[in-house]
């Protein structure tokens, strides 16, 4: 037997853990398709190390992955449809120019540890349930199902439609813009550059413990809109918010459409001015519009026009600003309760945290339901609160808040039972 044979005939054994399923193997310069269009459901497909310039069409359960210790790019398009629970696709790196990954009408499948960039990016589209893990990819997009992104890194957008079911993103860092149109959408523990929500009704949206930089002189580092809406934004840091004279869009947040709701809690906008101060821009922290149906709670505010603009009935709590241009506190008729006009004193170089002596500590709401986790009273900014888990970025199963569960149903402590299942923000049965 050659060696060539010998060590195809070795791989093919380490491989097959199924001894019902056959094992394909392919080498350089043939065709990873053929044996796909060969293999019967189940089967293992051995790739060696190579390129292989083709495009793939998956449509059955078939198990490819790369030969222990051995790269395998494909340049061409991998497009997934039609399956139901099948084998990961991982440690592949796909695409080229205008070809990437597109999954039609398949559940249940995870991709992980794949390296998209070269390519055009993922595409979720139709009634589709998949999950990314520890992916990066130039773009992805979703316009259908359920897609989950756990400790991906997106160089360019992550993008949703209207007709997405569900969108979750997890310690997912996004270097471009999230324009997201889920019908739900769970944004968490993610590093990006700005977070919109647009054109949805009777969404529920959470925004929970993201830190968003606007890189300085761009405008609205959270954006809200559509109709009839459900916003929860939670301690969260944006920062490098920039404003000027362009009008009445550039704010820390920007919520607007009818009937929506939003709960602002915790959380730390950080605005610069870019002007001469003699005109009138806009560059608030807290821009809420078209809706008296807002809680405003708990939140830091440097740098800003104005810490909070609302319609009157809108009732803006226990929030401290500081460094304003122009030494402005609420606009447009909310009511403000307990305001602190002071500064926060931030720990050097490494806000939001709070010095010893700053004076948010245990200075948020009385009401209980606010508390910190260990039952003291609200601490101002994004390390105060029911939702602020210091552990979220680190361990495997933080506490974070669901889509369907409000803040008054996340208990305190280690008891709270909201956790992240699977990549889901769900209840604890």
């Amino acid at each position: 037997m050659s060696k060539l044979l010998s060590f195809i005939t070795a791989t093919i054994i380490a491989i097959n853990v199924d001894s019902l399923a056959a094992t394909l193997a392919v080498l350089p310069g043939t065709s990873i398709q053929a044996k796909i269009d060969q293999a019967q459901p189940g089967d293992v497909i051995a790739i060696f190390g190579g390129t292989y310039a083709e495009d793939l069409t998956i449509s059955k359960s078939v198990r490819l992955v790369e030969v222990n210790g051995q790269d395998v790019i494909v340049t061409g398009r991998v497009h997934f449809i039609g399956l139901v629970n099948p084998p990961a696709f991982e440690g592949f790196v796909v695409g080229s120019a205008g070809r990437g990954i597109t999954v039609t009408d398949s559940t249940g499948l995870l991709l992980r540890g794949v390296d998209a960039r070269p390519g055009s990016g993922i595409v979720v589209a139709g009634a589709s349930e998949v999950s990314l893990q520890s992916c990066l990819a130039g773009g992805v997009s979703q316009t259908g199902g359920s897609l989950t992104a756990i400790g991906c890194t997106i160089s360019g957008n992550f993008e949703t439609s209207t007709s997405a079911q569900k969108t979750v993103a997890f310690r997912t860092t996004v270097n471009g813009d999230n324009n997201w149109r889920s019908k739900k959408a769970w944004f968490g523990y993610c590093d990006t550059r700005s977070f919109n929500y647009h054109d949805q009704t009777d969404g529920k949206v959470v925004v929970v413990g993201c830190k968003i930089d606007r890189q300085g002189r761009e405008a609205n580092g959270i954006y809200l809109a559509g109709s009839s809406n459900s916003f929860t934004v939670a301690n969260n840091s944006v920062v490098r918010v920039g404003y000027n004279y362009e009008g009445d869009s550039e704010n820390g947040i920007d919520g607007r459409g009818s009937n929506n709701s939003y709960l602002i809690v915790n959380n730390y906008f950080q605005l610069q001015f870019y002007g001469n101060g003699d005109r009138d821009p806009r560059g608030d922290g807290i821009y809420i519009r078209d809706s008296v149906n807002a809680r405003i709670l708990n939140n830091v505010v440097v740098g800003a026009r104005h810490g909070v603009s609302a319609p009157f009935g809108v009732l803006a709590q226990n929030n401290l600003y500081w460094a304003s241009p122009w030494d402005a506190r609420e606009a447009n008729g909310v009511i403000a309760q307990g305001t602190i006009y002071a500064d926060p004193k931030f720990i050097a170089d490494q806000a939001p945290s709070l010095a010893a002596d700053s004076p948010c500590h245990n200075a948020g709401v009385e009401d209980p339901i606010y508390n910190n986790r260990d039952g003291s009273r609200n601490t101002i900014g994004p390390s105060g609160g029911t939702l602020y888990d210091p552990d979220a970025r680190t361990t495997e199963n933080p506490v974070v808040i669901s889509f369907d569960l409000g803040p008054e149903q996340v208990l305190e402590g280690e008891a709270t039972d909201i956790i992240l299942s699977n990549g889901q923000a769900v209840s604890q049965p």
